[in-house]
């Protein structure tokens, strides 16, 4: 297993927190931006509150836990996930048409399983475009 990992950021989105909170808390309609390869592998498996992905008999998936309306989504592993970690979105509206999107995300896991991971996020992240910009 891999060593306990803190991950934080910021990004500033140009879509209103409204648009960006509908996207974050319907994790079947985040089953859309996964890569086409995926769906090739993997079993992808989605509902409103969870997404999970089985391959060779392996499952990593995510849940949401908790919402706070278009303020704060957090998400944990699935209950069948072999590896453990959880996500935290705060959306601050910045204008009527732009947010600060604030991340962190805490995990244990294989750098393999992380390599992929980040492979991925990158991917979904990229979906949005130029409507992003990395705060720093």
């Amino acid at each position: 297993m891999g060593r306990k990992k803190l991950t934080e950021g910021r990004v500033l989105v140009a879509r209103p927190s409204h648009t960006l909170y509908s996207l974050l808390t319907n994790l079947e309609s985040a089953a859309g931006f996964l890569p086409k390869e995926a769906l090739t592998f993997a079993e992808i498996s989605a509902t409103p509150d969870t997404l999970i992905a089985k391959l060779q008999g392996v499952e990593l998936g995510i849940a949401v836990v908790e919402r706070q309306e278009n303020k704060r989504v957090y998400y944990t592993q699935s209950n069948n996930s072999l590896f453990q970690y959880s996500i935290e979105i705060e959306l601050q509206s910045i204008g009527e048409e732009s947010t600060e999107l604030h991340y962190r995300v805490e995990e244990s896991l294989p750098t393999l399983v992380r390599s992929i991971i980040e492979r991925q996020l990158k991917s979904a992240v990229e979906k949005f475009g130029s409507n992003r910009t990395p705060i720093e």
